[in-house]
């Protein structure tokens, strides 16, 4: 097993946020982490990344717990964790914020490489590597967080609301890329609001409400379950 939560719980003061959540997946799954604004879904993410602590219940990475560990420990396992709202810099060039993400030891002798792979899988940032981040567009600025993350050369990939906020053509372009980061073999637990967009992409999804799983199995139960369906789907 890559990762497995187990019976997590998370509260901020006296407002539970996460009420006993257990998620597990695999290597080369894409999982999501699925259901409406402030369910859950970023403190879930947060917490596997050790940036929120956690009341009680287990995190385990490949077997070992990382209850103990710190937040910038977390990389050198090999989680990259793209936040919601993207939080690149926005005064530094296109170039030099990819770069940061080249955390560990493991992955800066690699940089060069990786940097070609990223501009083969993202062209526009190849043209645009000199340029200052916070002047692209919102999609471009996603595909800088994406590239960031990827070049840890992580073995999971935490994508937090990749759609959030970008027209939809662009969020087709985004969620092509996710596709062929799969193809890859990096695992991605995908933190989603538009269920319908998650559902073509994930192998299997555990549907927060209010900070527990209210439903959960793979896309093709989740698309079938009735309750599913009448919240998210409009059917």
């Amino acid at each position: 097993m890559l990762l497995e939560v187990s019976d997590l719980r998370v509260s901020y003061g006296r407002v539970n946020a996460l009420c006993g959540v257990s998620l597990q997946m695999d290597r080369h799954q894409c999982v999501g982490v699925l259901g409406a604004n402030r369910a859950g879904k970023t403190t879930l993410a947060r917490a596997i990344s050790r940036l929120v602590p956690f009341q009680s219940g287990d995190i385990r990475w490949q077997g070992r717990s990382t209850a103990r560990m710190r937040p910038d420990e977390v990389p050198g396992l090999g989680v990259a964790h793209v936040p919601e709202g993207r939080q690149i810099f926005k005064r530094m060039s296109v170039e030099e914020n990819l770069l940061v993400g080249a955390l560990t030891a493991d992955s800066r002798p690699h940089r060069a490489q990786s940097l070609e792979r990223i501009y083969a899988l993202f062209p526009r940032l190849g043209e645009r590597k000199a340029q200052m981040a916070g002047t692209l567009s919102g999609g471009e600025q996603q595909m800088v967080a994406i590239g960031r993350a990827l070049m840890l050369r992580p073995q999971l990939l935490i994508l937090d609301e990749p759609s959030l906020g970008l027209a939809p053509i662009v969020v087709q372009e985004v969620y092509r890329t996710i596709a062929a980061i799969r193809e890859e073999g990096i695992a991605i637990l995908l933190v989603e609001q538009n269920v319908a967009l998650a559902l073509d992409c994930i192998d299997r999804g555990y549907v927060l409400e209010n900070g527990c799983v209210a439903v959960a199995g793979s896309a093709a139960e989740l698309r079938d379950s009735a309750a599913v369906r009448e919240a998210y789907l409009g059917l």
